[in-house]
């Protein structure tokens, strides 16, 4: 018998072990319903879903892959069920404030607690698992005749952790370091991990958006696959969907990336010439994947933390990040540095107690910015909902671009906060710039002396590092000669994702309909990326100074 089998029985055994010594010990236990007793538990109990899912209507069931995902319900009686759908998890089961009974790899089927005192219950099942190559589902819970629904006491407060491998949990219940592919996922527990030991502490809900290996710019090692950034925005990791929650609105978001982008050596075909350049790239992306979580919660405080030394060279990378960010107008940023843990745990990852060492760095952090959080919205509208209410167009509004020379193309999702990006290819520089280009619309009238600003994302996917492109023109005037314009600016555009500004004053009073967005491209040939464009009215005499960074 060789070793690694060795192992994997063991923990097998340790599994069935804690099973049965918990349901010996808390009076309760877990089994699989016979198909002859299913009928029995035909009254589905709410649920309550916590993490990205897909929700299939019909059947009640949740369909995840992201970590962390977690599943309650409230019911008063002394048996619930639930059911499990397909694809191998680790699933923590867990009555009242009890130690979880751990399910690994359960039989699709439904499951049934039983010898519960008789009373009110909470019940909560976690995915404890790291399935990046399988969804799951979970089928929800389901009551017998004696057992009632009761309220589950809603949780106000929310927290996202973002990350790789360290966010995730891997392995952080194994005690050795040397593992292979089954024991790492046999001992991974996201339900014992860095973000539910950090939420226990202010009793708050947190979805965990993490995968192991990945890094902002790179892979660990240079490997294939999405970095986190890439793969954020959709709710399953094949990217057919685009994660969209309007419940969803953390008050802080904690990041834990550049773990996998620095531990190991370049390799041949990487696109960074050196360590320099490496970091360089690891700034820019980072800084504009804040911004664009910036984007998607306005008003949330962000933590950035990294396992390292204090003069590390992650550390050193994530300050710059901190530093750029500053730059651009973000004041509540945080970042800490986690040093001296133990690294006991598979390949040399966080064990249960360095999880712990996280979560008590973190929560200082995270409580100063839920203080904040507080403070700004203490019987004040945020001042998201105010930029809100002053949109004068709709961002989703699509791009029509014009003029000879050019060939455009839609790219659904690669644009910021997951707007498509329409990339306009002008293969031959027009004889004047206006002659090329793109116009967008608005959808309310402006009044003289109204303040505007337009804030528009650009980018040239195929410039170099240090390369730029200049916009001669964009803003918003009239649509029609003259063309007097209301604000309109410049733009040096390089190869990543940049937010630019345009301000002005209307001078007098505009229909919509007399109004129009426009781009001018044909000043030279070159391929540019448009995102989504804003157009805020402010009103008479409004200081632009806080929108713009500038």
């Amino acid at each position: 018998m060789n070793r690694n089998f060795t192992l994997a029985l063991a923990f097998a055994l340790a599994l069935a072990l804690n099973l049965a010594a918990a349901g010996a010990a808390f009076g309760w236990t877990v089994e699989k319903v016979p198909d002859t007793e299913t009928a029995n538990w035909s009254q589905p109990l709410p649920t309550r879903a916590t993490g990205r899912a897909v929700t299939n209507a019909e059947t009640g069931e949740w369909l995840r892959q992201w970590p962390g995902t977690y599943f309650e319900t409230a019911f008063s009686g002394d048996r619930v069920a639930f059911r499990v759908g397909a694809g191998d998890v680790i699933l923590d089961i867990r009555v009242d404030d009890a130690e979880p009974i751990i399910l690994s790899k359960p039989e699709p089927g439904l499951y049934q607690i039983t010898g519960l005192a008789p009373g009110d219950h909470r019940l909560r099942v976690d995915v404890a698992s790291e399935n990046q190559g399988w969804a799951t589902t979970f089928g929800g819970f389901l009551s017998s005749e004696d057992t009632r629904a009761m309220p589950l006491p809603a949780r106000e407060v929310q927290l996202e952790f973002i990350g790789d491998s360290h966010t995730v949990g891997y392995a952080n219940r194994s005690t050795q370091r040397e593992c292979d592919n089954d024991e790492v996922w046999a001992t991974t527990a996201t339900s014992r991990g860095i973000a539910p030991l950090a939420a226990a502490a202010f009793d708050v809900d947190y979805q965990v958006n993490a995968i192991s290996g990945r890094g902002v710019v790179r892979n660990y090692g240079g490997g294939d696959g999405d970095t986190l950034p890439q793969a954020y925005p959709y709710t399953l990791f094949d990217k057919t969907r685009t994660y969209t929650d309007a419940t969803w609105s953390p008050a802080v978001i904690v990041i834990a990336l550049g773990t996998n982008d620095f531990s190991t050596p370049l390799t041949d075909g990487e696109p960074w010439q050196d360590r320099a350049a490496l970091r360089e790239a690891y700034a820019d992306r980072y800084t504009r994947f804040v911004l664009e979580l910036r984007e998607r919660h306005p008003d949330a405080g962000f933590v950035l933390w990294i396992a390292d030394r204090p003069e590390g060279e992650i550390s050193t990378a994530l300050q710059h990040v901190v530093d750029k960010l500053a730059v651009r107008g973000e004041r509540r940023v945080e970042m800490v540095i986690v040093s001296d843990l133990e690294m006991t745990a598979c390949h040399w990852h966080p064990s249960l107690a360095d999880n712990q060492r996280v979560a008590t760095a973190l929560n200082p952090a995270i409580a100063r910015q839920l203080s904040q959080a507080r403070n700004t919205d203490s019987g004040e509208q945020s001042r998201a909902d105010r930029l809100q209410q002053r949109l004068a167009n709709n961002p989703a509004t699509p791009w029509n671009v014009y003029g000879p020379g050019q060939v455009t193309e839609v790219l659904p999702g690669e644009g910021p906060q997951g707007f498509p990006a329409f990339r306009v290819d002008v293969q031959s520089k027009a004889s004047n710039p206006w002659e090329i280009g793109a116009v967008n619309s608005i959808e309310k009238p402006i009044a003289k002396d109204d303040v505007i600003v337009v804030a528009l994302w650009l980018r040239a996917p195929h410039l170099a590092d240090g390369e730029t492109t200049e916009i001669p023109s964009f803003g918003l005037s009239l649509s029609s000669p003259p063309y007097d314009g209301i604000a309109g600016s410049t733009a040096t555009v390089t190869h990543q994702w940049q937010q630019f500004f345009a301000t002005g004053t209307a001078g007098k009073n505009f229909k919509a309909s007399e109004l129009g967005l426009g781009v001018h491209l044909g000043n030279a040939a070159r391929v540019i990326d448009l995102g989504p464009v804003r157009v805020f009215n402010l009103g008479p005499g409004a200081d632009v100074s806080g929108l713009t960074g500038e």
